[in-house]
Protein backbone atom coordinates (compact mmCIF):
# COMPACT_ATOMS: atom_id res chain seq x y z
CA UNK A 1 0.00 0.00 0.00
CA UNK A 2 1.25 3.21 -0.93
CA UNK A 3 1.22 6.12 2.19
CA UNK A 4 3.22 9.60 2.68
CA UNK A 5 1.97 9.03 6.37
CA UNK A 6 3.66 5.58 7.67
CA UNK A 7 6.93 6.13 9.07
CA UNK A 8 8.86 3.90 11.59
CA UNK A 9 11.41 5.05 13.68
CA UNK A 10 14.34 3.37 16.01
CA UNK A 11 16.11 5.03 19.00
CA UNK A 12 19.78 4.86 19.46
CA UNK A 13 19.57 5.04 23.51
CA UNK A 14 16.58 3.23 24.47
CA UNK A 15 16.59 5.46 28.29
CA UNK A 16 16.39 8.42 26.48
CA UNK A 17 13.53 9.24 23.87
CA UNK A 18 15.30 12.50 22.95
CA UNK A 19 17.34 9.74 20.62
CA UNK A 20 14.88 8.70 18.42
CA UNK A 21 14.96 8.91 14.71
CA UNK A 22 11.70 8.96 12.62
CA UNK A 23 11.83 8.32 8.61
CA UNK A 24 8.41 9.11 6.89
CA UNK A 25 7.63 7.00 3.80
CA UNK A 26 8.64 8.29 0.19
CA UNK A 27 4.96 7.08 -0.41
CA UNK A 28 6.16 3.98 -3.33
CA UNK A 29 3.51 1.38 -3.86
CA UNK A 30 5.02 -1.09 -0.99
CA UNK A 31 5.64 1.84 1.86
CA UNK A 32 3.94 -1.26 4.32
CA UNK A 33 2.56 -4.41 3.35
CA UNK A 34 1.77 -7.96 5.38
CA UNK A 35 2.13 -11.11 4.29
CA UNK A 36 0.41 -13.69 7.03
CA UNK A 37 3.31 -15.94 6.83
CA UNK A 38 6.34 -13.42 7.78
CA UNK A 39 3.77 -10.56 9.57
CA UNK A 40 4.38 -6.79 8.80
CA UNK A 41 6.85 -5.59 6.11
CA UNK A 42 7.74 -1.85 5.44
CA UNK A 43 9.51 -0.51 2.25
CA UNK A 44 9.58 -2.89 -0.91
CA UNK A 45 13.27 -2.75 -0.56
CA UNK A 46 12.71 -4.56 2.91
CA UNK A 47 13.30 -1.48 4.88
CA UNK A 48 12.29 -3.27 7.67
CA UNK A 49 10.47 -6.93 7.87
CA UNK A 50 10.46 -9.98 10.16
CA UNK A 51 11.10 -13.71 9.17
CA UNK A 52 10.83 -16.22 11.61
CA UNK A 53 10.79 -14.43 14.65
CA UNK A 54 13.93 -12.17 13.31
CA UNK A 55 13.70 -8.36 11.88
CA UNK A 56 16.21 -7.18 9.07
CA UNK A 57 16.65 -3.92 7.61
CA UNK A 58 18.97 -4.92 4.94
CA UNK A 59 17.93 -1.87 2.85
CA UNK A 60 16.70 1.03 2.78
CA UNK A 61 14.37 1.82 -0.25
CA UNK A 62 10.88 3.31 0.90
CA UNK A 63 11.91 4.92 3.77
CA UNK A 64 15.43 7.24 4.98
CA UNK A 65 18.03 4.89 6.40
CA UNK A 66 17.65 5.02 9.57
CA UNK A 67 20.83 3.31 10.89
CA UNK A 68 18.63 -0.02 11.93
CA UNK A 69 20.61 -2.72 12.86
CA UNK A 70 20.59 -5.20 9.57
CA UNK A 71 19.51 -8.26 11.89
CA UNK A 72 18.01 -8.06 15.70
CA UNK A 73 15.29 -9.93 17.60
CA UNK A 74 13.03 -7.64 19.40
CA UNK A 75 10.80 -8.45 22.76
CA UNK A 76 7.61 -7.09 21.46
CA UNK A 77 6.58 -4.88 18.65
CA UNK A 78 3.43 -2.48 17.69
CA UNK A 79 1.97 -1.40 14.41
CA UNK A 80 -0.29 0.99 14.72
CA UNK A 81 -2.90 2.52 11.97
CA UNK A 82 -3.89 5.81 12.54
CA UNK A 83 -7.47 7.14 11.00
CA UNK A 84 -8.01 10.24 9.84
CA UNK A 85 -11.49 12.37 10.58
Amino acid sequence: MSTYDSFIFSFTDRNNLGSAKVGYSYGDACSICFNGDKGPTFGRGRDLNIFKGIWYSDKSVSYPKLDIPAKFTADDYEVFEVIKK
